[in-house]
């Protein structure tokens, strides 16, 4: 009896030992679990906010890409347009001397000021080492069939991606260029990489043509007008886009070398009006005419003239119903009464009303002007006053021109247009010197883009990418 009661304790200790190791086990399994998950969290956690820093480089280039050149965050390359162009943010106040003969720009990121262990990784302070490939960019959409020679358009309109050749331009109105942007995000040793392609937002402007008039338009001096769709980096030269060089020649439009030259986006033999986002050389209102000297037969301009167009006034060609909400949207600087006064910079893709007559001479003028102009009176430029001006000019008044007028856009006049001495006529704008008026549904986005309040960039596409 006493050695069964030995063999059950016996058994019961053994069954006590068996249940400890397996509750020991269990224990130290449930330890491991819970740090390989604590280690999984903490991966994963540095896996995201990697790609959350990505992301913030996206959004500092996306909102600097949409600014206005007038500002000093501004990132851009302007007029002229290399597909081979870069722009590179280091998180250094130090910007790094870009490389000779290349196309690219470097900038500071804007945290690059602030306290080290305030700033997102999302770009690095130096591109001499091998993270150099971790640099926040931006270009140009390229590498069509692995070359560098074209540049993407996005139409808004069809969603289509178009690639143009040089001299690079919106291939229509609808159109607006595509910029990749790459950013990392750094965390340790983790890196993520997005590449990012985006495109300035479009904005609605009903342009009837080149040069719109409500009235006779008579032309008494020299004047080109060309309604196909010219490229923004067409400049006041003799056909050189951005070559800088002063206007030469008589009329015959000696910049673009119509019908559809070499400097015009839409060069197909068979083009029209139509194609390609060209408009009119000339569109008049009901009842208006094209007169020559002394009452002879003038160039119409390039493409025909458009006969019966009616008149809008600027806000409904920019798509409002009033001026309160354009001058809202647009930003319109106060109404200017006293043009001696403005600053040369609100000269530089500002939208503004003239209140009062303006006299070109009188106007600070540094640089050649652009933006958008709604002169409600009257204007002036004499003697040797040149003016070269890129986007909307619309007149209301009298104008009289003895220089060399250019617009890169559109203009649009309320009044008759003159060239040479009038001989009379309601309202006349007497041009005795040359105008040339090119039309480029660029050039009208990139001031309409400019001045919106609502500016931005349309996102098209979104991946990450391994650049390891």
């Amino acid at each position: 009896m006493l050695s069964a009661l030995k063999k059950e304790k016996g058994i019961a200790l053994v069954i006590a030992m068996m249940l400890l190791l397996v509750m020991s086990v269990m224990v130290a399994g449930f330890m491991l679990t819970i740090t390989t998950e604590q280690k999984l969290g903490g991966n994963q956690n540095t896996y995201t906010s990697a790609l959350n820093a990505a992301e913030a480089g996206i959004s500092e280039l996306s909102a600097r890409l949409s600014l206005t050149g007038s500002s000093p965050y501004y990132i851009g390359e302007g007029d002229v347009v290399h597909p081979d162009w870069q722009a590179r943010i280091v998180n250094n106040t130090s910007i790094p001397t870009a490389p000779a003969n290349s196309n690219i720009d470097y900038y500071s990121s804007l945290q690059a000021s602030l306290n080290d262990t305030l700033q997102l990784p999302y770009t690095v302070s130096t591109v001499n080492t091998a993270d150099s490939v971790y640099v926040l960019t931006a270009r140009y959409k390229t590498e069509i069939n692995g070359t560098d020679t074209t540049i993407y358009y996005y139409n808004h309109a069809t969603g289509e991606r178009i690639a143009v050749a040089s001299p690079y331009g919106a291939p229509n109105d609808k159109s607006t260029p595509i910029w990749v942007i790459r950013s990392t995000g750094i965390r340790g040793n983790v890196r993520r990489s997005l590449e990012v392609e985006v495109s300035k937002i479009l904005f609605d402007c009903n342009v009837k043509a080149s040069l719109q008039t409500n009235a006779d338009i008579f032309f008494r001096g020299r004047g080109g007008v060309c309604g196909h769709n010219h490229p923004v980096s067409l400049w006041h030269s003799t056909g050189q886009p951005d070559a800088g060089a002063s206007l030469t020649g008589g009329g015959g439009l000696p910049y673009c070398h119509s019908p559809r030259g070499l400097y015009e986006l839409c060069n197909p033999p068979s083009v029209t009006d139509d194609d390609a986002g060209c408009l009119p050389g000339i569109a008049t209102s009901p009842g208006a005419t094209l007169k020559g000297p002394q009452g002879g037969a003038v160039s119409n301009g390039e493409p025909p003239t458009a006969g019966n167009v009616t008149y809008q006034p600027i806000w409904n060609m920019l798509g409002f119903a009033d001026s309160i909400s354009m001058k809202t949207a647009y930003g319109f600087l106060p109404a200017i009464t006293d043009p001696t006064t403005v600053s040369p910079t609100d000269f530089q893709g500002k939208a503004l009303e003239f209140d009062c007559d303006v006299d070109i001479s009188a106007l600070n003028l540094t640089a050649n002007p652009s933006g958008i102009w709604w002169l409600k009176k009257g204007f002036k430029a004499a003697g040797g006053n040149n003016v070269y001006f890129k986007g909307i000019f619309v007149v209301e008044g009298g104008m009289h021109i003895s220089g060399q007028f250019w617009v890169l856009g559109a203009m649009v006049c309320n009044g008759d247009i003159v060239l040479g001495n009038p001989s009379g006529g309601p309202n006349p704008v007497n041009l005795t010197g040359q105008i040339d008026v090119l039309y480029s549904s660029e050039a009208i986005q990139d001031v309409l883009s400019q001045t919106s309040s609502s500016a931005g960039l349309k996102q098209l596409s979104w991946r990450e990418v391994n650049i390891h």
